[in-house]
């Protein structure tokens, strides 16, 4: 980033998964080759340690365990850090990428942020978002979105915990709280060229999106 350039940035913000860390996105996501790539600050906050362990306080969690998130806000928690990152950059997009227990997150602020957010993907998320939890500050309403918001859910079979069926309702939800046409359309009968820089065909299989060769890093 180099500051003083009249360039506005997009700013992609990656919530981990249960009892992991905010690097999850540079390994596993190769995230820190994407961003050089295409161009956009990252933010990887660590999950906050709540008295279970270390994880994202979702809705759901608020639901089944409210001793152990403590009365914690981290939808407030991570758009604090939104805006400090305003602060000292120019952002031009804001898009929340959550894993498993940090796509329960994701999900719910892009309920709760839609205006704000150019999309939300949503990676192995569960159903946490569709909750209400009377009188805390973020999550009372359960989703309840001020307007429509690009959404991408994507499952990963590394996760054991949430479903994949999970991501069929999740888009349903998703598509009827934008006022989206949930007709079901034909699949497509040819295979998809996912990333269009890239020579030929790109897949979806095994742990990870198979983006071809890692591109060249300026040190």
């Amino acid at each position: 980033y180099t500051a003083g350039q009249g360039r506005r940035w997009p700013l992609v913000v990656f919530l981990n998964g249960r009892g992991t860390c905010g690097n999850l996105a540079l390994w596993n996501f190769q995230l820190h080759g994407l961003r050089h790539w295409y161009g956009f600050l990252l933010l990887m906050p660590d999950s906050v340690r709540h008295a279970k362990g270390r994880f994202w306080c979702t809705p759901v969690d608020m639901l089944h365990a409210p001793d152990a998130c403590g009365g914690s806000d981290d939808d407030a928690y991570i758009w604090s850090l939104v805006e400090e990152v305003r602060s000292d950059y120019e952002i031009s997009d804001v898009i929340i990428m959550g894993w498993s227990n940090g796509a329960g997150l994701a999900t719910t602020m892009a309920c709760n942020h839609a205006s704000d957010l150019l999309g939300a993907i949503v990676v192995a998320g569960g159903d946490a978002h569709t909750y209400a939890i009377p009188d805390h500050p973020s999550y009372s309403r359960g989703c309840q979105p001020d307007g429509p918001v690009h959404m991408l859910y994507l499952h990963d079979p590394n996760d054991l915990i949430v479903h994949y069926s999970n991501v069929v309702a999740n888009v349903e939800h998703a598509a009827n709280a934008s006022g989206c046409d949930t007709s079901v359309c034909p699949a497509p009968q040819r295979r998809l060229d996912l990333v269009r820089h890239l020579e030929g065909v790109q897949r979806v299989g095994g742990d990870i999106l198979n983006l071809g060769p890692r591109p060249r890093m300026e040190t």
